[in-house]
Formats: C-alpha cells, sequence, structure tokens
C-alpha cells in the first residue's frame, strides 16, 4: 500500500476494499446464522431459493411452464331456515 504522501491509484484501492471485505465476509454468514431465529433462517433460504429459481428461468426462457390459475370456488349460499336470526335487544328495567 503506497505511504500517506503518495497517490493510490484505483487498483490499489479496489485491492485493499476486497481484503478489508473478505476478513468479514468470511465470519459473516457464521455469525448470521447463530444471531437468527428459525423464522428469519427460514425467509433468507426461501428468498435464495426464489433468487435462484428466477435465475434460472431467466437463462432458460424456454423452461417456463404457463402459470396455471386456481378456480375460484364458488360461495355456497345458506338457505334462510339456516341463517342466523339477530335476537332482540331486552328490555331494561
Amino acid at each position: 500500500m503506497p505511504t500517506a504522501t503518495s497517490k493510490a491509484t484505483k487498483s490499489q484501492i479496489s485491492q485493499y476494499m476486497s481484503n478489508i471485505g473478505r476478513k468479514g465476509g468470511k465470519l459473516g454468514g457464521k455469525r448470521s446464522l447463530e444471531t437468527m431465529s428459525p423464522a428469519a433462517r427460514s425467509d433468507r433460504a426461501k428468498a435464495a431459493v426464489n433468487e435462484r429459481w428466477a435465475r434460472y428461468y431467466k437463462e432458460n426462457p424456454d423452461k417456463v411452464k404457463p402459470a396455471v390459475k386456481a378456480k375460484a370456488k364458488p360461495k355456497a349460499k345458506k338457505s334462510p331456515a339456516k341463517r342466523k336470526r339477530k335476537k332482540p335487544a331486552r328490555k331494561r328495567s
């Protein structure tokens, strides 16, 4: 690395920053897994899987399957006899 009086080149700065990032990067994954809750780990894993599949389908557009829309089930109407009737308000004395 250059001395304090000389100027660093872009490649020297890039190499220095890369070395600093590598130090933290080696610990980052293990440390974050120790401190994360199981739900947070699951969310992170799901996001990673979705990202991998998105990249796969972006690189292989011929492999994309058409989306299948689920048919909405019609709501069953309750017969008048089964409807709950509101009770009249009680008179207070």
